[in-house]
């Protein structure tokens, strides 16, 4: 029979100060839980009653995102604090999970909001609320993270135990701190280290160690100024998740059990005497504990040569690694008259948990025997698991984590304001102006209070469908002030006026409506759909009157919190049309549908052929967009997801196709003239590539004025960065020419329209810059208007970028595969055969798998998925997410262009000779 657990006699107090190389935690760890005996640290659902009047105050509310790399087993954590909660039953799976899409295809396509309240002494003034956000982990569905992340203030970002970082668990944390959104660390299916692999204590601590590191490297790559001292101060812990700060849960959300350090601290503390908080020191990185001194020592080699047990080992995965083995014991022995003997697994419970847990765990134990029987093998690490439910059950943990180490929405909107809403240095420049205040200083300081009395400010990230309706709730969440059913508001970007007709909490697929939404917390507004596109922001509309009454001239833009920036775009698209031309009006009222609900998708005509056009961000996105335009095509979302009205009405669909974007590769030698219709005006222009550094410094948002371009060479900018075009320039490059700026505001037109549909293939443009030369304009207005202007500067444009040796932009993808060593080579060979490259391969410790990492064109990527599976027996996993436009080589121009030009049904390209006027 193994020996009982011995419990470490040390004076930790002392040690603390001798051992050398131990990280001490920052500011602020004093909340720990440590005077409270585990045995107390209880956690219960609050009542419906309760949760209500905790949202109304934001020094409670924790706004959590949950995220992670596809098939890490976050929805699986959301379901244990949801059971915690009682709002399902404990036998539900992916309960947020509604759609019939993510339950047959078992991933998470559209994020899912919940509310939870919690009530327990182990919580911050015993009470907590956390508006849990189940974000996807697809990266085609990275757009739904991005505009979760607008509400959250917090993250779990979730990490198989066994693979490590991932792809797409390195985007969607660096999507987190460019929002300022604190992560906290959560290593799910740590089971599958102790049953599956068998892994040694020592070799467990080093996998995880590791991830830990890689997430801190990660962390330090994308330091943002400011914010570590920031999170020191008020939260008292750094960017990076660190296990001695308590911000690391280790679970297994399947089964439903989970622990931090806190967690054994406090049960070690009871043991001997010594506080919590100096035991959880001990209990990560390189502490180890010597079982002839009873002490730690920073040393694993005493000098007698004897290997110390690090602390991680010793106080936690002993005790865990003790219970296993006397569970297989309990399965072995078999049951006898009076049922299973679990009195050796009590005296086992019973070196580290109290009476009452010991109890609880034999009572488990039992149950479970008796509820497995049968189940042959397994039984062992059923009850395995049913104890340590009882003992560490998973909830307790992350909701601890949520409510101690993630911020309130109180706290984190103070800090957070600068990136909500921007800096408003520049926006009288850009023309900008913050409908209904002064400037945006004033709406920056009503973020940063989080006031309920304060001014209305709230920003809307996403539509969300209602049930058998064509009507959306506007979800996203209140920042100052509050919002009550019949409030009139204002959509700032638009200037629009509506009421909302009711404040709704979202539950998943259900909803409940509440009276009021207050500061800090999420919330669904019904009927204002109808003035959003996909997103906006919302103040009073009694504030708003303030700008009709202001006397100084009227700006010409109106402008909110920073808008959304999402990691994808639209790459991959889809031609459809109707089966019955009869049917075109359900499809165009579809698409609308369809286009409103993803905060990423883009419907539209093409004008030139008059085919409906359905882009997306990769080509799984897509295939489910396009299902759900089909069921939409058959009428409103029903409970069922599954349509209604016709079912007759079909669509035919075109094969996936890339969109491209036009650029130029040489400066344009002389300039292109273009004259007006009337003959009285002339326009010449030039086209030059842009320097790759001014392209990515103006899409990444870094260069938004002229004044910041003035930086990279540029000077009498007219137009800076588009949106729908990407990053192209027009400069006024003219010398006394007489009224040309009467005509700016038509030539500014005339090239967002160039630019917008390019003149190869009708293409968005990027990388383009575009020089006004010089002009003739006619001194009589009546004979320069847009009319004469437009169709000659627009002209001149597209006749200056064919005479620069047009190319076409292909996305590239950022991919990663997951495979055997056996079949690496497979996959070496697969890329390149795609036009794709090779950048990095990494082993695993033991050296039995491998990740690929490389290149690969969209257009070439279609496919690869099945490819790679059929090519090593179902043992490759495919990753992509974009990452940057490359030049398409130049023999694949033409027929890129011709196929563009084809499938858009466009007349063949002319040639830049047809478009110059001659004088």
């Amino acid at each position: 029979m193994a020996a009982a657990l011995e419990t470490p006699k040390l004076c930790l107090q002392k040690v603390a100060t001798e051992a050398e190389g131990v990280v001490l935690c920052g500011a602020g760890c004093e909340d720990v839980v440590g005077g409270l005996p585990e045995a107390r640290c209880v956690l219960r659902g609050a009542t419906e009653e309760e949760t209500l009047r905790l949202v109304q105050n934001a020094r409670f509310v924790r706004n959590v995102a949950v995220v992670a790399h596809v098939d890490a087993g976050k929805s699986t954590l959301s379901d244990v604090l949801l059971k915690q909660s009682g709002l399902v039953s404990e036998t539900a799976s992916c309960a947020l999970d509604s759609l019939e899409e993510e339950k047959a295809r078992g991933i998470t396509i559209k994020a899912a909001a919940v509310t939870l309240g919690y009530r327990g002494m182990l919580l911050p003034d015993n009470s907590c609320v956390i508006n849990l956000i189940d974000c996807p982990g697809h990266v085609d569905f990275s757009s739904e993270v991005t505009a979760s992340l607008r509400v959250a203030d917090g993250a779990f970002a979730v990490v198989d135990a066994v693979e490590g970082m991932q792809v797409q668990t390195e985007a969607v944390v660096k999507l987190c701190l460019t929002q300022k959104v604190v992560p906290a660390l959560v290593f799910n299916k740590i089971d599958r280290l102790i049953l599956q692999l068998q892994l040694p204590s020592e070799e467990i601590y080093q996998r995880l160690s590791q991830t830990e590191d890689s997430l801190s490297r990660l962390c330090g790559e994308c330091r943002i100024e400011g914010f570590e001292s920031t999170c020191r101060e008020q939260l008292g812990r750094g960017v990076a998740p660190n296990a001695q700060e308590g911000t690391v849960v280790f679970a297994s959300g399947l089964q439903g059990w989970g622990f931090t350090l806190d967690t054994f601290a406090r049960l070690w503390s009871e043991k001997v005497g010594t506080s919590a908080e100096t035991l959880r020191k001990k209990m990560w990185g390189d502490c180890f504990y010597s079982l002839r001194s009873k002490r730690f020592t920073s040393s694993g080699v005493a000098e007698d040569g004897a290997v110390h047990q690090r602390g991680f080992c010793k106080l936690i995965l002993e005790p865990i690694l003790k219970i296993k083995d006397v569970c297989a014991e309990v399965v072995a022995v078999g049951a006898g008259e009076e049922g299973v003997d679990v009195t050796r697994l009590g005296a086992v419970i019973g070196t580290l948990w109290a009476h009452d847990a010991v109890e609880a765990g034999c009572a488990a134990a039992r149950a479970a025997v008796k509820q497995e029987e049968g189940a042959g093998s397994s039984l062992g690490n059923a009850v395995f698991h049913a104890v340590l439910r009882s003992l560490l059950p998973a909830a307790r943990s992350l909701v601890e984590v949520a409510s101690r180490r993630l911020p309130s929405a109180k706290v984190a909107q103070a800090y957070r304001a600068d990136v909500l809403v921007g800096s408003d240095d520049n926006d009288d420049e850009l023309g900008y102006d913050s409908d209904g205040y002064d400037d945006l200083k004033e709406m920056r300081a009503a973020v940063a209070a989080c006031d309920a009395n304060g001014p209305l400010v709230a920003y809307v990230t996403k539509m969300v469908p209602v049930n058998k309706t064509w009507g959306f709730h506007a979800f996203g969440r209140v920042f100052s002030g509050t919002v009550a059913g019949g409030k009139e508001v204002v959509v700032v970007e638009t200037g629009t006026r509506t009421r909302v007709q009711a404040t709704v909490m979202l539950m998943g697929a259900k909803e409940q409506r509440v009276a009021l939404a207050c500061a800090g917390c999420p919330a669904a507004f019904a009927g204002i759909s109808d003035s959003l596109v996909k997103c906006g922001t919302l103040c009073d509309a009694a504030v708003s009157e303030k700008k009709k009454k202001k006397t100084t001239k009227q700006k010409s833009r109106s402008r909110g919190m920073l808008e959304v920036q999402h990691q994808l775009t639209p790459v991959v698209q889809a031609a459809v049309e109707c089966a019955q031309s009869s049917d075109r009006l359900h499809l165009t009222k579809a698409m609308k549908w369809v286009a409103q609900s993803d905060p990423l998708v883009q419907c539209f005509m093409n004008s030139s052929s008059g085919e409906a056009v359905v882009a997306a961000g990769g080509e799984l996105h897509l295939e489910v967009t396009l299902n759900t335009l089909k069921k939409r095509m058959n009428g409103p979302p029903s409970s069922t997801d599954c349509g209604g009205g016709n079912s007759n009405r079909a669509l035919r669909v075109s094969e996936a196709a890339v969109a491209y974007r036009e650029t130029v590769t040489v400066h344009c030698e002389g300039s292109c003239l273009a004259k007006s219709s009337n003959k009285h005006n002339r326009i010449y222009a030039s086209a030059s590539p842009m320097d790759d550094e001014l392209v990515a410094a103006i899409e990444r948002r870094e260069v938004t004025t002229p004044a910041q371009a003035a930086a990279y060479g540029l000077k009498n900018v007219w137009c800076l960065s588009l949106q729908e075009a990407g990053a192209n320039v027009l400069v006024n490059n003219t010398c006394g020419v007489a009224l040309i700026n009467e005509i700016r505001t038509h030539v500014v037109n005339a090239f967002k329209q160039a630019m917008t549909h390019g003149p190869v293939c009708h293409e968005p443009c990027r990388g383009i810059r575009i020089d006004i030369t010089d002009a003739v304009v006619h001194s009589d207005p009546a004979h320069r208007g847009p009319a004469e202007i437009c169709p000659a500067a627009r002209r001149a444009m597209a006749a200056a970028v064919l005479s620069s040796s047009p190319a076409l932009y292909e996305p590239l993808l950022q991919c990663s595969v997951a495979t055997s060593a056996a079949c690496a080579g497979t996959v070496r060979s697969a890329l390149p055969k795609r036009r794709g490259a090779v950048v990095d391969e990494s082993y695993s410790a033991s050296g039995d798998a491998v990740v690929i990492t490389g290149h690969l064109p969209v257009q070439a990527s279609f496919g690869i998925t099945q490819q790679l599976r059929s090519a090593s027996s179902g043992r490759s996993t495919f990753h992509g997410v974009f990452s940057h436009w490359a030049v398409l080589p130049p023999h694949l121009f033409s027929e890129a262009a011709a196929a563009t030009s084809a499938r858009k049904k466009l007349s063949p390209l002319p040639s830049a000779e047809q478009l110059i006027d001659k004088l």
